[in-house]
């Protein structure tokens, strides 16, 4: 096990291995972020805000455990997305993450609607055409929680349970982040940019 005390250094060891496997991803498989380096680094970094020093650290060696082993954590998730393997972990665990997160995701688009429809997932299960391609939020995230190892599953439970004992929203925090790195002030100043790109949108398809 490696252990780093430097949460800022732990997380971008953790992205430099993430970037490393998606860029291993099949073309079949392709996903935008493997052609826009620096969005993936912005968007995927947000995702750790609400985790604990011991989760990432649990993560990271979850990471560092599947390269010694020859596995590539982002191909499984993009082949579980797109049902092209079977169910990687079956752990209870993953289920009562999704269903927390799943109500705070709903908080956040029913609070900023035009900005979770530029840069979020379908909230349900759609076949249309979105930017970020059909695969809803709950198929997204259990994707991704079924790479996980279960000491991992157990210490992010324990993050999401405390957000929510404290009346918090992960989610929430996750989109405040991006929006900040990316020079907004607000989900509220990201969302009124983000209102006027989709009337944009709109009048584009209505034109045609």
């Amino acid at each position: 096990m490696v252990v780093l005390s430097n949460r800022e250094e732990l997380k971008n060891n953790i992205l430099d291995i993430e970037m490393n496997m998606l860029q291993e991803v099949p073309v079949k498989l392709r996903a935008a972020c493997q052609d826009d380096l620096k969005t993936f680094f912005l968007m995927r970094g947000a995702q750790y805000v609400g985790w604990s020093h011991e989760t990432l650290q649990s993560y990271y060696n979850d990471l560092l455990n599947a390269k010694r082993e020859g596995k590539n954590l982002m191909i499984l998730k993009y082949g579980r997305m797109d049902n092209l393997i079977d169910t990687l972990n079956l752990d209870p665990l993953i289920e009562q993450i999704i269903d927390i997160q799943f109500r705070w995701q709903k908080e956040l688009a029913g609070k900023y609607p035009g900005l979770t429809s530029q840069v979020g997932r379908p909230i349900e299960e759609t076949v249309e055409p979105t930017m970020n391609g059909s695969v809803y939020f709950k198929n997204y995230l259990r994707s991704e929680l079924e790479t996980y190892s279960s000491a991992t599953l157990k210490l992010l439970y324990r993050d999401v349970l405390t957000y929510k004992e404290k009346g918090s929203n992960m989610v929430m925090d996750i989109y405040l982040n991006m929006v900040t790195d990316l020079g907004f002030r607000s989900l509220e100043e990201a969302e009124k940019l983000a209102q006027k790109a989709a009337q944009y949108q709109r009048t584009q398809i209505s034109d045609n």
